[in-house]
C-alpha cells in the first residue's frame, strides 16, 4: 500500500525540527511560534481561495 507523502513527510520532519530547535536552546514558546507561522499562512491562503462552486 502506498503512503501519501503529504502525510508521512511532516510526521517525520516535524519532530526532527522540533528536537533541533529545542537543542538550539529555543524555549517551547518560541518553538510553538515557529511551528504556528506556516499554519497561519495556510489558513490565510485557504481563506483567499475564490470558487464559483462553493457558497
Amino acid at each position: 500500500m502506498r503512503c501519501n507523502i503529504a502525510v508521512s513527510l511532516p510526521a517525520v520532519v516535524g519532530p526532527k525540527v522540533g528536537g533541533t530547535l529545542i537543542g538550539m536552546g529555543l524555549t517551547l514558546t518560541m518553538n510553538f511560534i515557529i511551528f504556528s507561522v506556516p499554519l497561519i499562512i495556510a489558513a490565510i491562503a485557504t481563506r483567499l481561495i475564490k470558487s464559483e462552486n462553493v457558497s
